[in-house]
């Protein structure tokens, strides 16, 4: 349901870095999607929440009437992740793969 996040938090090579990946500043990214025509014996995805040291996403489902809402946000509360923190940062972005791909699949 929300394709593209992971697009929005750069990655870069882990490997054999030695120096601090720093995003800058602290962010809060929030994502909305609606889908309208969904039929109401299609299950919605289960919300997720995940969180690391330093950050945290979620996502959450609903319905109204015959639109489905959904919503998507990820908060990095820290901006510099020393080498020593790499493991963490791994995890943050694998979350955001996670939490970005949430789907409705409708079958008849």
């Amino acid at each position: 349901m929300f394709p593209g996040a992971s697009w929005d938090l750069p990655r870069v090579p882990l490997g054999k870095r030695k120096d601090s990946v720093d995003y800058e500043f602290p962010r809060t990214l929030k994502y909305d999607a609606s889908v309208t025509g969904i039929p109401a014996e299609v299950a919605l995805p289960e919300p997720q929440s995940l969180q690391g040291e330093g950050w945290e996403g979620k996502t959450t489902f609903r319905r109204e009437g015959d639109k489905v809402l959904a919503s998507c946000e990820i908060r990095l509360a820290r901006a510099l992740f020393p080498p020593e923190a790499f493991a963490n940062l791994r995890k943050f972005w694998s979350g955001v793969s996670m939490l970005e791909s949430g789907a409705v699949y409708a079958r008849r």
